[in-house]
């Protein structure tokens, strides 16, 4: 199976981001043909238990790769149930740390260092940081804070680094700064403030196919920010500014790769 992967794509979200802040000639995903209302539940629609917790804040996107084993063009065609999430308690009954591992299909290889061994079509696991957790009649989700899981069909790069115990298994040390939607299938990969829907509607209508997606992107972005912590050291604002620097620093570097 083929992703396609648009030449040089910029995703919807930094091409709103660029007109807001003045910026022309931005390039704009076409959204045409693309069902963004699969029928599955997303994951902000879940409860959401969300706490804080310690996680690289890199200065730009070298400090992403420098620890990484292979920069991927990926998908999951695992739903959020289908995937399998872990819930480990401390002694007191806690939760004192969860996962969910999501089967990746790899589509294309942008950079691999020696100790990875990847090819094309690959499918291997991929750490997400969250869970899905069902007690009793209470089905919510674990996430942590400053992350958003993978949506069924769409296309990332994925910045991943290989398990020392599990040849099959990556993850990345950077949660949502190592993972870029690159085909205008996830509007909440990029998540920003309701309280520029002002100011962006106009595009955002026309990059989005209509109000109703604006709708969902500010009641993800709402439920997801009311839920984190308020001393968080790192604001969606300030995730949403610098994953967008990064995805550009990315897309520079690659550009060739990426025009192929």
């Amino acid at each position: 199976m083929t992703l396609k992967i648009k030449k040089i794509p910029l995703l919807i979200i930094i091409s709103i981001y660029l007109t807001a802040c003045g910026t022309a000639n931005t390039k704009q995903t076409d959204l045409s043909g693309v069902d963004l209302n699969d029928g599955e539940k997303e994951w902000y629609e879940y409860e959401l238990v969300m706490p804080s917790a310690d996680f690289l804040e890199p200065q730009n996107f070298d400090e992403i790769q420098k620890n990484s084993s292979a920069i991927v063009i990926a998908k999951t065609n695992e739903s959020l149930s289908e995937r399998k999430s872990t819930v480990r308690n401390n002694e007191t009954g806690h939760v004192e740390t969860f996962y969910t591992d999501t089967t990746i299909e790899i589509i294309d290889i942008l950079e691999q260092s020696s100790d990875s061994e990847i090819s094309k079509g690959d499918k291997v696991s991929y750490r997400e940081y969250y869970a899905l957790r069902e007690d009793n009649d209470r089905e919510y989700i674990l996430i942590y804070d400053n992350y958003t899981p993978l949506k069924k069909g769409s296309g990332y790069i994925l910045v991943m680094t290989k398990s020392e115990e599990n040849n099959e298994l990556y993850y990345n040390e950077a949660w949502n700064l190592a993972k870029f939607n690159i085909d205008g299938t996830d509007p909440y990969d990029f998540l920003f403030d309701p309280q520029q829907s002002n100011s962006l509607s106009s595009n955002v209508n026309e990059s989005l196919n209509g109000v109703q997606q604006i709708d969902k992107i500010q009641k993800a972005f709402s439920s997801y920010s009311v839920k984190k912590d308020g001393n968080s050291a790192y604001s969606l604002n300030q995730l949403f500014t610098d994953k967008m620097r990064f995805y550009q620093e990315l897309e520079q570097k690659y550009s060739e790769k990426l025009n192929e």
